[in-house]
């Protein structure tokens, strides 16, 4: 094994790989497979060229720095708060912007990636590479979520619109401080569905 590439793994793949092989063999009680598949839950730590990078199963082609989603998510519950505060639309339509630019891979338009940029380039802040497509399907809840938020703003309904607010502050606020993606669990158990169909597991 080359010196720039370690890898360590625990088992977290475990269920999608017994999904993946059910059919191949007969099992009779999956209750006790399950069971026993997460029990081994699995973690594969791969750590190229000195750079930590943590990707969960189904790993897709593409890399994202969990370290920016981070320093982003922080951004964005920054701003829900300031929403919170003031009731003011205006916040509502940045967030759904900056979900949009992201969402559409437009990073150079997007406000909290450029400040997260320049933290992460200013900080001398090392990259945490994971799987794309969890974070990818989180970012595309949060796209929905701003824009049901600033569609009830604008239209006047404050209180469905704050309680949609309090609750995308909660899931940034538990990226932000304990790398919880609350988006990226909801995909894992979609995926552990798809398993049974044979569905490709990456997301555009």
């Amino acid at each position: 094994m080359d010196k720039g590439i370690e890898f360590s793994l625990v088992i977290y793949c475990l269920p999608l790989y017994l999904i993946d092989n059910l059919k191949k063999v007969n099992v009779v009680n999956l209750s006790r497979v399950f069971r026993g598949a997460f029990a081994f839950k699995v973690q594969i730590k791969i750590q190229v060229k000195g750079k930590s990078m943590s990707p969960s199963c189904p790993i897709s082609i593409r890399r994202v720095d969990s370290n920016m989603v981070r320093i982003i998510s922080f951004q964005v519950a920054l701003f829900t708060v300031i929403l919170l505060l003031t009731q003011e639309s205006i916040f509502a339509l940045i967030l759904l912007f900056d979900f949009f630019m992201r969402t559409i891979r437009q990073s150079k338009l997007s406000p909290f990636q450029i400040v997260g940029q320049f933290i992460v380039t200013g900080w001398g802040i090392a990259p945490k590479l994971c799987d794309e497509s969890p974070k990818r399907f989180a970012l595309y809840l949060g796209l929905i979520t701003s824009l049901f938020l600033a569609v009830f703003y604008i239209a006047g309904f404050s209180t469905l619109a704050t309680s949609i607010t309090v609750i995308l502050l909660i899931c940034a606020l538990l990226e932000t401080l304990f790398d919880f993606c609350i988006g990226c669990k909801i995909y894992y158990a979609i995926q552990i569905g798809k398993g049974f169909l044979d569905n490709d597991r990456n997301i555009k």
